[in-house]
């Protein structure tokens, strides 16, 4: 998980983090928002609160471009023949 560097996760913690990586797409996620319980408790079991758990996973991560790169197709060889 990119939002989660220098930390070793086994399946289920990466499966959380997953989810809530996930889940941070959410629009108007806060304290009232209807997952926040299950957001508290996902991040519990990551080590983070919350709001922690949230802003770290709804920030792109470093060294990413944005930028659109054009596509290249590669010819299918199995195609062509």
């Amino acid at each position: 998980m990119s939002w989660l560097p220098g930390q070793t996760l086994d399946r289920n913690a990466a499966i959380t983090a997953m989810t809530l990586a996930d889940t941070a797409a959410e629009p108007g996620l806060r304290e009232s928002h209807r997952l926040w319980p299950h957001i508290q408790s996902w991040a519990q079991e990551l080590g983070l609160t919350a709001p922690d758990a949230i802003a770290q996973a709804a920030k792109p991560p470093d060294g990413i471009d944005h930028r659109q790169e054009p596509a290249t197709r590669q010819p299918d060889r199995e195609a062509a023949d």
